[in-house]
């Protein structure tokens, strides 16, 4: 017996594939039932197929096998058929746009005709037109207004129709180019029962040609970020996935089927080439500049002059697989084209400051520094930005896991103005001739111009030195900055009142051989 209604009212969607659950209710009847599910997807994984009957009787799963069915007829006929449908049903509506257009024009001079009243009386004073023949006119015209007028609705109505069949159509032409491939798999199983009895299938299997992939809507509110979890959903499976039951899982199947086993991990001395002889280097110059001399092959690996490296490794995040269950029915079709799904709002509480860069940029940054307390785990996609209502940009994310800090930009705050100013450049003429001094200093501005108190990261620079002659020293800073790191990195944490105005002043030397030539510096006065 063929089963024709079996339904898909579960899907678990993987990174790479997706697990389908089909459900059938059927009639057995007693002894030996051989059954079919036709027109499974040709990206079905054989392997992964399993079934679990259900009847209220006592049963046994006497077998299952599942093979390919090669379709001779394609789908070809019918969607040419489809296509010349949808052809003149789009001719149909030109036809009635045009129709009405006519009908509009006639109800239009109708109307004309009634409101020349001018020339209706002069006729009538004239004795041409007796009042009586006057309103007989009118009724005429009236009635002929009518008709027309009434037309103009039908057609409206036969207008929207097609419409409506033409959506229908291309719908139809759509899900008939997602589905049916020359290839689909047949699954058969026999059961057993004592007496007649209904029967419950459900039919599990993988199929490939899926993905999802998540993405966030960051809004900025205050000191929280409201996020908006989605995923795009894309499948080309060969088979509509139709008011189901949809899960998102951030593990992937089959990924990893072996432990891992390292290659030994070899390193050797370095053997230069032999010399090249006086004679082929004089031959050598002879020679085009593209073509070099290299040193003679050698078949043993002991004599290869390398240091092999390990391949770079994949870092995964081990158990902790998340399934993301949708409470809602979804519609996914099988075309190459994402579903997008909601998944959960999260709230974010953190704090919101600015970081300054006046060497880089004279331009403030929002940056917003929070905590993932969420049962979430973020995973790696992309973040639209939101300051209140307004787009503030686009950026990715990596894991982001639960209790992980993380730091996101909503762009610039036009409300604070930054300058930076080289104040000082000379040389210390009172040095040994032998050493020059190089100074210099910069002042910094930062101006509130809110009604709102704003806290600040200033961070600047002074020189690295990549020479043992050349001495960089940081000689004062008003303030202090909070930190400074290896790299001559300083940072000032600043906290600007309403309408206030905060400079930054530091100065920095440059000792170096009088001689020597230092590149990288703003020249000296």
């Amino acid at each position: 017996m063929e089963i024709q209604n079996s339904v898909i009212n579960n899907v678990t969607v993987f990174q790479s594939v997706a697990k389908i659950t089909r459900i059938a209710e059927f009639d057995l009847t007693r002894g030996s039932n051989n059954l079919t599910i036709p027109n499974l997807p040709s990206t079905l994984i054989p392997d992964s197929i399993r079934i679990l009957v259900s009847t209220q009787q006592k049963s046994q799963l006497l077998g299952t096998s599942i093979k390919q069915i090669f379709h001779s007829k394609t789908i070809n006929q019918t969607r040419a058929t489809l296509e010349a449908e949808i052809d003149a049903l789009k001719e149909k509506i030109i036809g009635k746009q045009e129709q009405i257009s006519g009908l509009t024009t006639r109800v239009e001079q109708f109307d004309n005709l009634l409101s020349e009243s001018r020339i209706i009386a002069h006729n009538i004073s004239n004795g041409h037109l007796s009042i009586e023949d006057h309103f007989s006119i009118a009724e005429k015209i009236d009635t002929k207004r009518d008709e027309f007028f009434n037309k103009k609705a039908e057609v409206h109505i036969e207008l929207k129709d097609s419409k409506t069949e033409l959506e229908r159509k291309l719908h139809e032409l759509e899900l008939l180019k997602s589905q049916h491939p020359k290839m689909s798999y047949e699954f058969q199983f026999d059961v057993y029962i004592e007496n007649d009895s209904q029967c419950k299938a459900e039919l599990s299997y993988l199929v490939e040609n899926c993905k999802w992939e998540p993405f966030y809507d960051f809004h900025l509110h205050g000191n929280q970020v409201n996020v908006i979890f989605m995923a795009n959903v894309t499948q080309t499976t060969g088979e509509n996935w139709e008011n189901v039951s949809l899960t998102l899982s951030t593990s992937s199947p089959y990924i990893v089927t072996e432990l891992p086993e390292l290659d030994p991990w070899f390193i050797n001395a370095y053997i230069p080439p032999p010399p090249v002889r006086p004679h082929l280097m004089k031959a050598s110059r002879d020679i085009s500049d593209s073509r070099v001399l290299s040193a003679p092959e050698s078949n043993s690996a002991d004599q290869m002059a390398y240091i092999s490296e390990p391949p770079q490794s994949t870092i995964q995040l081990e158990g902790s697989t998340l399934l993301y269950e949708m409470p809602f029915k979804v519609d996914i079709l099988s075309i190459d084209a994402p579903t997008k799904v909601a998944i959960s709002t999260i709230v974010l509480k953190g704090v919101l400051d600015l970081v300054i860069a006046p060497r880089l940029s004279n331009t403030a940054i929002k940056r917003f520094k929070t905590v993932n307390n969420s049962e979430y785990l973020l995973m790696p996609g992309l973040i639209h930005l939101y300051d209140e209502s307004l787009y503030a940009g686009k950026t990715t994310i990596e894991i982001v896991p639960v209790g992980a800090e993380m730091e996101l930009c909503f762009g610039t705050d036009d409300h604070v103005k930054i300058e930076r100013e080289l104040v000082k450049r000379q040389v210390n003429k009172k040095v040994l001739q032998e050493r020059k001094l190089n100074l210099y200093a910069y002042k910094i501005k930062i101006t509130n111009n809110t009604n709102t108190v704003k806290k600040a990261e200033v961070l600047d620079q002074i020189p690295v030195s990549k020479h043992e002659e050349i001495k960089v020293k940081l000689d004062e800073s008003r303030p202090q900055p909070t930190s400074t790191d290896e790299l001559n990195r300083l940072t000032w944490s600043v906290d600007l009142t309403p309408y206030e105005t905060k400079t930054i002043l530091y100065e920095f030397s440059v000792d170096s051989p009088k001689d020597l030539i230092i590149r990288g510096l703003p020249e000296v006065i």
